[in-house]
């Protein structure tokens, strides 16, 4: 997911809650459809046309928490660089996507990489945020950031020119 930022988000610090809600959108997705992702990256064209770029691999995660803490760490690797250099422009991806339904067991995963339990919590209460937020209008509840904060982002669909958005996306 890609964001053009409008002059009033580029700063920083917006511009993150941009990217924080874009990541959120994302997950959303990934549930709806009924993904798992193993991959994340984040990339950003700044204002003074540098572009800048990071990404991470992690255990299949669907839950918001584990997207929100990779983009927290990719955010600080791909800008510590960039000296508070306005944000024209960030994305969002995940990648490495597997159906629900085609899981397969982890062999070689360390038992401190997959916490089952905390990842099962986590799950569940992003699934929870999804529904209350199907039900009472998209950013209704948010992790770390004010309804206000979102809706400014405007992270709303958009018509694409390859497809038509299912109603469902209006709703993440």
């Amino acid at each position: 997911m890609t964001h053009v930022l409008a002059p009033e988000l580029r700063d920083p610090i917006k511009a993150e809650d941009v990217a924080r809600r874009l990541t959120l959108k994302a997950a959303s997705r990934l549930r709806r459809m009924e993904y798992y992702a193993g991959a994340m990256s984040f990339s950003a064209r700044l204002e003074n046309g540098m572009s800048v770029h990071a990404e991470g691999r992690f255990y299949r995660a669907q839950d918001n928490k584990t997207f929100l803490d990779l983009l927290n760490s990719l955010w600080n690797h791909a800008l510590k660089k960039s000296s508070g250099v306005r944000i024209r422009k960030v994305s969002v991806a995940l990648s490495e996507l597997v159906a629900v339904n085609n899981l397969q067991a982890e062999l070689f995963a360390s038992a401190t990489e997959i916490e089952p339990t905390s990842r099962r919590k986590s799950e569940k209460l992003s699934r929870a945020m999804d529904e209350i937020n199907h039900r009472f209008g998209r950013d209704s509840i948010l992790i770390g950031m004010t309804p206000s904060q979102s809706r400014s982002s405007s992270s709303g669909s958009k018509i694409a020119f390859t497809r038509i958005p299912d109603i469902d996306e209006y709703l993440e």
